[in-house]
């Protein structure tokens, strides 16, 4: 049985809990696992179950969200019928989750789209998800939202039918209802399913949630059941050279990327695209996103460094393992107070 489905991506959400993360773009954007943005998974996951119509509604902060989609060429979503839809909201206010009202702003998408079914997710559940397989279980299972879980913790995942949706939203608002929650919760107009699933998941809430789940990439397990070489996590294209080593440069149980030039010591942590880690200098338990520059000498622990900080020689920065130390992009560092 061929069942037709569209894709919608949630990126409106906002936790205020991600802090500098989300200062300068959506959780979309948020980089992970030294090479990709969040935005990937579920991109992906579509790409996988050969979903070719996809609209992702994002907030106000897209333009590092739409640099790195582009057209959707490398998802396979550059397509004359159909492909990658971008629908940004005008406003930065904060939201729970999509709106019916933004929604309702291109509400001619849904209108002229022919799939079936709708599977509305989010870029802060990180999984492998088999959307082909759970909207299956929702046509077996009989009713008009699946609402997804895991561990008994809510993932603003949702299936239903496009007919539906387009119904929730030129009249949910009537009745008081401006998402999905909301419906599920209030209405007792609907028939709600619970699909559990039972996959390696990484919610990212929180910048504590963020660093928490590097490092639980660092855990063989966890990266294998995320990256699965006949299931590619697929990403915009970096022609960096391979990453060099340069005297004195040692690195254990760490993940990096490419373009690095390392002299140092690298432990239990994440570095992005093009780092420059100079002589002696030590990370240990930490995030750092591309286009970073550590001088020499430095000391670096649990902690998180967002896009193209500077830290300067001789400097020395501790976090804890529960509490990391976060800095936003651009930060420059001569000297730190611990």
């Amino acid at each position: 049985m061929s069942i037709k489905f569209l894709g919608i991506i949630d990126d409106t959400i906002q936790f205020k809990e991600l802090g500098e993360l989300t200062t300068y773009r959506t959780v979309g954007a948020i980089p992970f696992g030294g090479h990709y943005r969040l935005i990937d998974f579920p991109l992906s996951c579509f790409q996988q179950a050969n979903v070719r119509n996809v609209a992702i509604f994002s907030s106000g902060k897209f333009r590092s969200l739409q640099d790195h989609i582009g057209n959707g060429e490398i998802w396979d979503l550059n397509r004359k019928r159909d492909g990658l839809f971008f629908f940004p909201k005008m406003s930065d206010k904060p939201s729970v989750m999509l709106s019916f009202y933004h929604i309702h702003d291109h509400i001619e998408y849904l209108l002229k789209s022919h799939e079936d079914y709708v599977v509305i997710t989010n870029s802060y559940v990180v999984s492998l998800l088999d959307y082909k397989q759970l909207v299956k279980e929702h046509a077996r299972m009989n009713v008009d939202i699946s609402e997804l879980y895991y561990q008994d913790e809510r993932l603003n995942i949702f299936i239903l039918s496009r007919k539906l949706l387009i119904e929730l939203v030129l009249e949910g608002i009537n009745f008081g209802y401006n998402n999905i929650i909301q419906v599920i919760d209030l209405s007792n107009r609907y028939h709600i399913g619970k699909i559990h699933l039972d996959k390696e998941i990484l919610l990212l809430k929180s910048v504590n949630d963020y660093f928490k789940a590097h490092m639980r990439l660092l855990e063989p397990t966890i990266f294998n059941r995320l990256f699965v070489k006949n299931k590619p996590i697929i990403t915009k294209i970096n022609d960096a050279p391979s990453t060099y080593y340069k005297r004195g440069a040692k690195t254990f149980n760490s993940i990096l990327s490419n373009g690095i030039i390392s002299e140092g010591l690298v432990e239990n942590s994440i570095v992005f695209d093009s780092v420059i880690i100079g002589k002696n200098t030590h990370i240990n338990n930490s995030i750092i996103n591309e286009k970073c520059i550590i001088g020499s000498g430095s000391l670096l622990e649990n902690v998180i460094l967002d896009k193209e900080c500077i830290i300067a020689p001789n400097v020395c920065i501790k976090g804890e393992i529960n509490h990391p130390v976060m800095f936003s992009k651009y930060t420059k560092i001569a000297k730190y107070n611990l």
